[in-house]
């Protein structure tokens, strides 16, 4: 298989995923709103304060060198992994290196 042809389909694959992810917390959010009610008004200002503070994803990955160079940048990163999965562990782990290699230091 050519190499064309494969990042058509892993970036097929990631749409796919992506919009599951979305059909999930769509159906996660009704459940919620269906069990708890109407959120607080507390709440909503917190939230909207939230989606307008951060940037809006556009979808697309960052390659590695720029993901570092970003996080290098920035005031604060906080790292995590969930930890039942290996390989969440261990993109963590690599992730923490590759900072450390570009000088960034954690607390």
């Amino acid at each position: 298989m050519g190499k064309i042809r494969q990042g058509r389909e892993a970036r097929q694959s990631f749409h796919r995923w992506m919009d599951l992810q979305k059909q999930l917390q769509d159906r996660l959010d009704f459940s919620l709103r269906e069990r708890l009610g109407p959120e607080s008004p507390t709440l909503t200002h917190y939230r909207e304060h939230y989606f307008q503070t951060l940037p809006s994803w556009t979808g697309r990955c960052l390659s590695p060198g720029e993901l570092t160079t970003q996080l290098v940048s920035a005031k604060a990163v906080l790292l995590g992994d969930f930890h039942s999965l290996a390989q969440s562990q261990r993109t963590a782990l690599r992730l923490l290196k590759r900072l450390m290699r570009a000088g960034f230091r954690p607390a």
